[in-house]
């Protein structure tokens, strides 16, 4: 068979050729280093995205929680607080989606709607001269969850000073009462998120070729903050027999910064889908952060009632913006 020295050489030189076209198609260290470098490119606009997020979220949080009624607290008065505050502010998860990532699929995502903060607060405001009072407030939250490979570790403290004016002093024989507030409030954290990532990205390209790219990495996505708002709020309130009905408005300047970033550890297999060959290979340490400044200003829309028995005050309030709302129920203990 193929005797013909012609026919014998066309044979050779086609294996020699499907030979070289094979080891063509393999996944070389290059496209390794390619689809590495994409990851870390891939960690860098999802560390953004969530910088982004998170100024204004916890910004808010931080100026929520502590907003009674118009009763200033008199020369020589004082009172003790304390109250569960929640807020939630919504995620853009379409500026999620539209990430122009190149392996991780943002869709395979687990993703919020939105992003619920807790805290447990105290606070204590004294009475001065000239129907002014001042008062401060102090708490946080922290919390550690773990389950199977995935571990969870957030630690949030807000803190707040507040200066009140009574311009209208409250009562019961007189229509209504107006307070006139200046205030700055702080968060100060971190969060730390371990988990595996393994999704498979179909059909990307790399040097003209397609592969189908699955991460098997070990990622851990950190952040930490430091946001303050400065506010001014003005509240009209009523107080009748037990009920101390109130509505406000508020105005915060946000300012601080957030910093994320998103490490992985682990490998990468590359499957060319040529010819169906896959190669595997450890990735090393691949990270991408980014940072961003919190600058917005915030209208806030107050709505709450307490109830008043002797000294004792129990209070349902929430706050309300365009992306973020809060809730508060809360108790205090006021010797005006």
């Amino acid at each position: 068979m193929f005797k013909h020295p012609w026919v014998r050489l066309g044979v050779v030189v086609g294996l020699c050729l499907g030979g070289l076209e094979t080891s063509w198609a393999a996944p070389t260290s290059d496209d390794f280093t390619t689809s590495t470098n994409r990851l870390s490119s891939d960690w860098k606009l999802l560390s953004q995205w969530q910088s982004d997020n998170l100024t204004e979220s916890l910004a808010f949080h931080a100026a929520s929680g502590v907003a009674f009624p118009a009763d200033v607290i008199k020369l020589g008065g004082f009172e003790l607080g304390f109250a569960g505050v929640v807020s939630s502010s919504k995620l853009d998860n379409g500026a999620l989606l539209g990430l122009p990532t190149q392996v991780v699929r943002t869709q395979d995502l687990d993703r919020l709607n939105r992003l619920p903060i807790p805290a447990a607060v105290g606070h204590v405001k004294i009475g001065l001269p000239g129907g002014w009072d001042v008062g401060g407030k102090a708490g946080g939250f922290s919390e550690t969850l773990k389950k199977g490979d995935s571990r969870s570790k957030v630690k949030n403290t807000v803190w707040g000073i507040e200066i009140r004016k009574a311009l209208i002093a409250d009562g019961l024989t007189r229509p209504f009462g107006l307070a006139l507030s200046a205030t700055l409030d702080g968060a100060q954290g971190s969060l730390e998120l371990t988990d595996t990532y393994n999704k498979t990205s179909p059909n990307v390209t790399m040097s003209g070729r397609q592969f189908d790219i699955t991460p098997n990495t070990k990622t851990v996505d950190k952040a930490d903050w430091n946001v303050k708002s400065l506010g001014g709020r003005l509240i009209l309130s009523k107080k009748l027999p037990i009920l101390h009905p109130y509505i406000g408005a508020a105005v915060n300047r946000n300012f601080g910064t957030v910093r994320s970033g998103i490490t992985t550890t682990g490998d990468v297999t590359l499957k060319d889908l040529s010819d169906g060959q896959t190669a595997t290979q450890s990735v090393g340490t691949l990270s991408g952060s980014a940072s961003a400044e919190a600058g917005t200003t915030q209208l806030r829309l107050l709505a709450g009632t307490e109830i008043s028995l002797l000294a004792l005050r129990l209070g349902l309030y929430g706050e309300y913006t365009a992306r973020h709302f809060a809730g508060t129920l809360g108790l205090r203990f006021q010797f005006r």
